[in-house]
């Protein structure tokens, strides 16, 4: 083994242990109460169940949330223990996904382009980690590891293939475009590449992949929450969202430096990804998570887009022959690096100023007594608060954060006339047997 090669397999195998501490930051930050994350968490505190009323995601609430409703029917009602087990595992599922995904191609000449395909996707909608399509995203991103090369000869890695396809039918409205191709995908497979798979392996699959893109297309023609599929699909702020393009473009122009071997055209793709990671770079630094929340609709026909791309690539380099010594082509391996290690630093500094703003507001509301009024208080003063704090989540937040009852409970601005989960004049959540777990029942 050359320096080439041991640098390209040294950056490989960094890529795990980085996706584990981008995740222990994450965990750290308890980013899984950020918007609605605090409000499934106060429903499940309430009714000590799963949240059976959102039946539109609850495929998704049953393996994101089991942990926090197993750990209070087992008798847990320490509320800072409860609020970090929400939300470490609500950020642990999508994350473990996409590792499992890229840990199937370690050896794979789609290692690369994989990583990007996983820092677009990932880094443009996982903040708001309570949204379902994070799990949904990674589960499409694993099928796509999966099929688009040989079937995996394991049997773990084939039965879970076989989960993420079942998952996928029930869950989220996300497989229109990228659910069709991966049924174009393996209606085309060539039949040494199933690897031996038994035929009804094979009809379950196919089944299971085309009730999936069946769901979405229902769920776009009668759609159980028009509101919030209108609220996923904003036009404006697609066109306006730097890193989904720049991020975008640069996995393209690192796919193509493997086909392409012009010395002028691998300068040229190296200028231009360089070039958009200072605006990368620039647009990041100032982001507000919810703007990405803003655009998960399209992300179904980027997944596509990036997914077919994945497939040609892969085609391509194993027709020519050339996906050996690719494999250890050193810069397009060293540029998916330094990307994936940019966009997760950006990450891990973005969940530490989450995490003080949480602090900061646990202190604001633990120093007030009673019903305090938003203009009286000094939420506006709190670093990021415009970033991390919507209009709707102050009392949420108050009641979650607080020691006690009588701690302070932060009103809606007053200018807000919309949702929220309950009344805070009327209707205060009674949560003392979290609050004092040691005289509750």
């Amino acid at each position: 083994m050359n320096s080439e090669q041991q640098i390209e397999k040294t950056l490989r195998w960094l890529v795990f242990p980085l996706l584990a501490l981008v995740y222990l930051v994450q965990a750290y930050a308890q980013r899984g109460l950020y918007g609605d994350g605090a409000n499934f968490l106060l429903g499940i505190l309430q009714s000590r169940d799963m949240p059976w009323w959102d039946r539109q995601r609850i495929f998704n609430h049953l393996i994101t949330k089991t942990p926090t409703v197993l750990a209070i029917y087992l008798g847990m009602r320490d509320l800072a223990t409860l609020r970090v087990l929400f939300s470490s595992w609500i950020l642990f599922c999508p994350i473990f996904v996409w590792g499992l995904s890229l840990w199937s191609l370690r050896r794979d000449i789609l290692f690369w382009p994989y990583v990007m395909f996983f820092c677009f996707v990932y880094f443009s909608t996982n903040f708001f980690a309570i949204g379902e399509y994070n799990l949904c995203f990674a589960l499409l991103g694993f099928c796509f590891a999966q099929l688009i090369r040989p079937l995996p000869e394991r049997k773990f890695l084939r039965c879970a293939l076989l989960l993420a396809a079942f998952f996928l039918s029930l869950d989220y409205p996300a497989t229109l475009f990228a659910g069709g191709l991966l049924f174009l995908i393996l209606a085309l497979k060539p039949k040494p590449e199933w690897n031996g798979a038994p035929r009804a392996y094979r009809i379950t699959l196919m089944a299971l992949i085309s009730l999936s893109v069946a769901s979405s297309l229902w769920e776009i023609i009668a759609p159980r929450d028009p509101g919030n599929f209108q609220r996923a699909r904003h036009l404006d702020m697609l066109l306006l969202d730097k890193q989904f393009w720049c991020v975008l473009m640069q996995g393209w122009l690192v796919t193509l430096i493997y086909v392409v071997r012009a010395t002028w055209f691998r300068v040229s793709a190296s200028v231009l990804c360089i070039a958009l990671f200072v605006v990368v770079l620039f647009d990041t630094m100032r982001l507000n998570p919810a703007f990405h929340c803003a655009i998960r609709a399209y992300m179904s026909l980027a997944l596509a887009f990036c997914g077919g791309g994945l497939w040609l690539f892969r085609r391509k380099m194993v027709n020519t022959r050339r996906s050996k010594t690719a494999t250890t082509d050193l810069l397009p391996a060293t540029m998916a690096a330094t990307i994936l290690l940019s966009l997760s630093l950006f990450d891990m500094l973005l969940s530490v100023d989450h995490k003080n703003f949480l602090e900061a507001y646990r202190t604001m509301v633990n120093t007030s007594r009673g019903i305090v009024p938003y203009e009286s208080s000094p939420v506006w003063a709190i670093l990021d608060s415009d970033r991390f704090n919507w209009d709707w989540t102050n009392p949420l937040l108050s009641v979650i954060l607080r020691k006690d009852a009588s701690k302070g409970l932060i009103l809606n601005p007053a200018y807000y006339h919309g949702y929220q989960p309950f009344d805070p004049l009327e209707n205060i959540p009674d949560l003392d047997a979290y609050y004092h777990p040691e005289s509750a029942n």
